[in-house]
């Protein structure tokens, strides 16, 4: 892991709450957003930068917070860009003029709010019309929901991963884990069948990725910010992860009472760092679904016993509070305390 000294010895100097109650009028970000300038400070100090910037831009969602709007995307190579924030009414007209923003970080425009505006979009223009916009979802309530989510890695590729998903629901259902935010670019029919069961059920939602510009793993970044966004104010702690890892508690405490019982007695951690299990399939996964039998003979839990621990830092995961996480890595946090 690169641990950014000088980063960190900045950071300490700009600390504030992430969310406050403020109520302005202004529309330029830096009167808006309470961390302005740590995210300045992040961009001037690191450098994540992987290539140029490919369009069209692929939106994935819009967050209304208290005092601003956090606009989310699919689209790569994209980190601060000079780009403009669109305000459209619930019949999609345009609200006023755009108004200028970056790109920061990656996968993120941040925007002051705007009064009536029901859906939002960027564009690297301020005069060509805009082609894509995203309805609002309101977090504007600190009310969570749920005390403790997950927010699952990009689900990819053309195999079988029905099994593998509902072990994997059902693993941390047993944790304490009470909402599934899934990020879906690929699946299969039958798949898509247990998803939406579980979607019908309310234990899940699924967010689809729609662009095809890159290998399906490349898509976690995208995913992890949006849903960094998403959990904010609808879940107290969230589970950064992904689908063949499992976190194990030793004793009778779930992870959900763990985790809320740690972070009660320690208001100023953000993160907790857990090393998942990873069983190793050595076999096939089923197609179709054919009763015990299907289970008893291809259960991973119960067929694979091989398991082992990845060593930092790559077999980390995190569990945050997404109200105190500006911005959230693989190798590296953000925190605004």
């Amino acid at each position: 892991m690169i641990v950014h000294k000088h980063f960190f010895k900045r950071v300490c100097q700009h600390v504030r709450p992430l969310l406050t109650s403020r109520r302005l009028s202004f529309e330029k970000i830096n009167t808006c957003l309470p961390f302005h300038e740590l995210l300045d400070i992040f961009s001037e100090t690191i450098d994540i930068s992987n290539g140029e910037y490919i369009p069209p831009i692929s939106l994935i969602a819009a967050y209304a917070y208290p005092d601003y709007l956090a606009i989310t995307f699919e689209t790569k190579y994209w980190n601060s860009e000079k780009v403009y924030c669109w305000y459209l009414d619930k019949e999609k007209r345009q609200i006023g003029p755009p108004v200028e923003t970056r790109v920061k970080p990656e996968y993120t425009a941040y925007c002051c709010k705007r009064n009536g505006a029901q859906y939002m979009s960027i564009s690297t223009s301020g005069t060509v019309p805009i082609e894509d916009s995203v309805p609002i979802v309101d977090r504007t309530k600190n009310a969570p929901t749920y005390r403790l989510s997950h927010c699952l890695s990009p689900l990819y590729g053309n195999g079988t991963k029905w099994l593998l998903f509902t072990e994997f629901v059902e693993h941390y259902k047993l944790m304490g884990v009470e909402y599934f935010y899934v990020y879906v670019k690929d699946i299969e029919r039958y798949s898509r069948r247990v998803l939406d069961d579980y979607v019908r059920t309310g234990e899940i939602e699924t967010i689809f990725l729609r662009t095809n510009d890159r290998p399906g793993a490349d898509y976690q970044f995208a995913a992890i910010h949006d849903c960094l966004h998403r959990s904010r104010h609808h879940s107290r702690y969230v589970i950064f992860g992904d689908l063949d890892e499992r976190i194990v508690l030793s004793g009778t405490v779930t992870l959900s009472d763990y985790v809320t019982n740690v972070m009660t007695l320690h208001p100023y951690v953000a993160s907790l760092r857990f090393k998942p299990r990873y069983v190793i399939c050595t076999g096939h996964l089923p197609v179709y679904y054919h009763g015990d039998e299907t289970l008893n003979q291809h259960l991973p839990t119960l067929v694979y016993h091989n398991t082992t621990p990845a060593q930092p830092p790559f077999g980390e995961k995190r569990i945050v509070d997404p109200m105190a996480v500006v911005l959230l890595g693989t190798f590296l946090n953000v925190y605004h305390i």
